[in-house]
């Protein structure tokens, strides 16, 4: 998942009442023409509204209908497995917000979508801030991972394919499918391992492609490091097609 540059009026421009191109909706009314409004809160934590887009709730309703045919995971695996993954994406895009306001940057609001999460933060125009922000959710992730992992290593007496599970795959292992507290310990586990290996990749706008655009920032300049981290992003992005293309047919 990812976050996203705020470059938006202050709040005592008139335009305020159109919405912030940024992504902040408050005060903005859905529009047909605007599909970024089609949102609905979901709440407010320590300063951030959480919105969570419509089209994400019709993903979610569609594959609890076709769990058994499309995964076979069955009602209840697949609630589970859905629950997980929005609190994995969830915690990850406030790790971005609070690390971009550890740095000294703004982030109020964090849109939940089909494409995962977007946090809309303002660093401060400075290479350190955007890497920070940029890592915030990672790092996420990587907590998440220092306790689930030894966790469920000690519960069940299995690691690789366990506690350490295969990233290319939710396939639930026989030795984490009960309790139903250890299923969810699992699927936390699985979701964030995949979480974070796909966010890393050098893939610009994904957390990696950002990191990488920071690192690249102090000796080529803003400009030319977005340049190339984009250029970058183009050829992880053909990779990474020709990859689900030779999977898909093998």
């Amino acid at each position: 998942m990812s976050w996203q540059d705020r470059d938006y009026a202050s709040d005592d421009n008139p335009m305020r009442r159109f919405g912030r191109p940024g992504g902040d909706w408050q005060g903005l009314r859905p529009t047909f023409d605007n599909p970024m409004t089609w949102s609905v809160p979901l709440g407010r934590v320590l300063g951030i509204t959480v919105r969570v887009h419509v089209a994400f709730l019709i993903f979610i309703v569609i594959e609890l209908l076709l769990s058994n045919q499309s995964t076979g995971l069955g009602l209840g695996p697949m609630l589970m497995l859905l629950s997980c993954l929005f609190g994995v994406v969830l915690v990850h895009e406030f790790g971005h917000c609070l690390a971009c306001r550890w740095a000294g940057g703004t982030a109020d609001e964090i849109l939940m979508w089909p494409l995962g999460g977007l946090a809309y933060c303002r660093p401060e125009n400075r290479w350190t801030a955007h890497l920070i922000t940029a890592a915030g959710g990672p790092m996420v992730n990587v907590v998440l991972l220092a306790v689930l992992v030894p966790t469920i290593g000690i519960w069940t007496g299995q690691w690789w394919g366990v506690a350490i599970p295969n990233p290319l795959s939710l396939h639930v292992p026989p030795a984490a499918a009960a309790p139903w507290l250890l299923m969810v310990l699992y699927l936390l586990n699985a979701v964030s391992l995949i979480l974070l290996l796909f966010n890393l990749l050098p893939v610009f706008p994904l957390d990696g492609g950002r990191i990488f655009q920071a690192l690249l920032w102090p000796r080529f300049g803003y400009v030319r490091s977005m340049r190339y981290a984009v250029r970058a992003g183009y050829m992880g992005a053909i990779g990474l097609g020709i990859l689900g293309f030779v999977i898909s047919n093998s």
